[in-house]
């Protein structure tokens, strides 16, 4: 079954389906000033991009793809843990490595074994001890019975993101009384918080569950649905109380209070771990973290330079998502430039270099993601560039194609 909601990520899908449909970047797109990269050194910019209308995604013949159930990542595992614990959730880096869609993480077909099981319930049993070592501030009220009940059914919901049906809510509290019967609240509490941590409503995006069952191929998503998908896409975290409330009054139903969540959202300083992580992903930057050179060939090369590479481009996705357009990731003349880099950019440091500001590049030299020092480092050998290791990123990061395994019946070189 294939989900859809009101705008279905209205500029990001009708942006993937031009990116892989090869409409992207057209020449006749126009572009005005916000991706100018102004700052430091001027830099020219060109124009914005037209935005597409939900109306103009609807009817540019966009297909929807199935949407299987998807596992939690670790990130958004451990971001959920510290919106619901308030803990830090450096516990998620003993669970199972996620799968990979594309370039992305994303769990929708990894298998489930026993030893991720066990890990799993490990976690919940380390982070319910932890969580509650101090009663009275996760429950939010002196310890009792009543005080413990409401929170288990608070927590559950919080945890599930959606409200909970009467028979679930009485399940929840079935729990906690039954140890709280043979031992104390604490470990009541404890004891429900292990099996909310471990339930497939918390370690999975669970969708259509309030909706009815029905052969059509498309099923809309409920509100808290919606919310869900807005705040794992932009904060890889649970909903607010913002989007809840909107999800509770019906609002999310409307195309353009999905707008103005999605925009409240990006704003926010927590998206910035969405639009960092997002470029790095695609332009797999991810290696910068432990990339070597060869120390005889690249002089230069050393933590300094791997660090500023890894800054830099962590400001010029936030940036460029934030700000600029497609085409200016792909064309802009501009970077984040710390004192590392200015050799190999081969320019003076401005008066007042600030790496957090634009920085104006030869347009000859430089134009956007596929010139940034740490691509052309992480897309090369350690002592040799790699135009093959490019192309392959581009022909199929970009343009979205796969490449066959060679032919078994290619003769021998003579």
């Amino acid at each position: 079954m294939r989900t859809i909601h009101g705008v279905g990520f209205w500029v990001g899908a009708c942006c993937l389906a031009a990116a892989c449909g090869g409409q992207a970047g057209a020449p006749n797109d126009k572009r005005g000033e916000d991706d100018s990269g102004g700052g430091q050194g001027g830099g020219k910019g060109g124009m914005t991009p037209k935005e597409p209308t939900p109306e103009e995604c609807a009817q540019s013949g966009a297909s929807f793809a199935d949407t299987p159930l998807r596992r939690l990542t670790r990130t958004q595992y451990a971001q959920s843990i510290e919106a619901l614990l308030a803990v830090p959730a450096s516990v998620s880096e003993g669970l199972p490595d996620d799968g990979r869609v594309g370039p992305f993480p994303a769990n929708p077909t990894q298998p489930v074994s026993d030893v991720h099981v066990r890990r799993f319930m490990e976690a919940a049993e380390s982070l319910a001890a932890a969580s509650t070592e101090k009663l009275d501030t996760l429950l939010g009220c002196a310890p009792s019975d009543a005080c413990a009940e409401a929170f288990v059914t608070r927590f559950a919901e919080r945890a599930f993101r959606m409200p909970l049906k009467d028979a679930e809510s009485k399940q929840m509290v079935t729990l906690y009384r039954s140890e709280r019967a043979q031992s104390s609240i604490k470990e009541g509490v404890q004891l429900a918080v292990e099996a909310i941590l471990q339930s497939p409503r918390f370690l999975y995006h669970v969708e259509n569950k309030t909706g009815a069952a029905t052969k059509e191929p498309l099923a809309a998503l409920s509100p808290y649905e919606v919310a869900s998908r807005l705040s794992y896409f932009f904060w890889n975290a649970p909903p607010d109380e913002a989007l809840l409330a909107a999800a509770r009054d019906g609002s999310l139903a409307n195309a353009e209070v999905v707008r103005r969540q999605a925009e409240r959202l990006m704003s926010d300083d927590r998206a910035r771990n969405f639009t960092t992580q997002f470029g790095l992903h695609w332009f797999e930057l991810n290696p910068l973290e432990r990339l070597t050179k060869d120390p005889r060939r690249f002089l230069w090369f050393g933590e300094p330079a791997r660090k500023a590479m890894q800054d830099e481009a962590a400001l010029f996705f936030d940036y460029s998502l934030r700000r600029g357009t497609l085409t200016s990731m792909l064309t802009a003349p501009y970077s984040f430039v710390s004192q590392p880099l200015l050799p190999i950019y081969g320019v003076a440091a401005p008066a007042g270099l600030d790496p957090s500001k634009p920085t104006a590049l030869d347009p000859r030299q430089r134009a956007g993601a596929l010139t940034l020092p740490g691509f052309l480092a992480t897309h090369a050998g350690p002592q040799e560039t790699s135009p093959v290791k490019r192309g392959v990123f581009v022909y199929k990061n970009l343009l979205c194609q796969n490449i066959a395994l060679p032919n078994i019946e290619i003769p021998p070189l003579p």
